[in-house]
């Protein structure tokens, strides 16, 4: 299998397009992109210790993708299996940003945070440690079939299309149906 590796590069003025076919595997570790970054990946995807600045959005698709070590101002998250954010904490309270992760199977949080003016997660499973938490300052908002507890902090909460009562601001919800 062929394994790219992207090191220690800064994208200062420049887009930046990466694109992975034939079931290959794109590591993206170290770097800056200073505008919108698109990676599409037909194989496995990794972003470590990335500074990522974008001013519409970040979309990255791929069939494994595993997230390690970053901060960024806005992201959405397009994979069509698995999604892994791990020691991360994506998005920001100060400014006005709507953070989104899609993930057709699982989406895993480990010791993460996801913040944002709305934060929106679907996937058929979401994984949560204690570690983790979405905030919101308007609403977090899943469509999920599976979980077993979250932690949530917004004044409301959407879950699959209903509105949760939530006086206390931060709660965690847990999915009765695994009891």
């Amino acid at each position: 299998p062929i394994c790219y590796v992207i090191d220690g590069l800064e994208f200062k003025k420049h887009q930046v397009y990466v694109f992975g076919y034939n079931d290959c595997e794109v590591i993206i570790k170290n770097c800056s992109f200073g505008l919108d970054l698109h990676v599409h990946v037909n194989g496995k995807c990794t972003l470590e210790n990335t500074n990522i600045t974008t001013f519409s959005s970040l979309s990255i698709g791929a069939n494994d993708l595993v997230i390690k070590n970053m901060d960024s101002d806005k992201i959405r998250i397009i994979s069509s299996e698995s999604n892994d954010v791990i020691d991360s904490n994506i998005g920001s309270q100060k400014k006005n940003i709507n953070v989104s992760f899609i993930a057709t199977n699982e989406l895993n949080v480990v010791n993460s945070n996801i913040v944002g003016k709305e934060v929106e997660c679907k996937s058929s499973t979401i994984n949560t440690d204690k570690k983790s938490s979405l905030i919101a300052t308007d609403k977090v908002n899943l469509q999920i079939d599976t979980f077993d507890s979250i932690n949530i902090n917004a004044p409301t909460i959407v879950l699959n299309g209903e509105e949760i009562s939530n006086e206390k601001k931060s709660v965690i919800i847990t999915d009765n149906r695994n009891l």
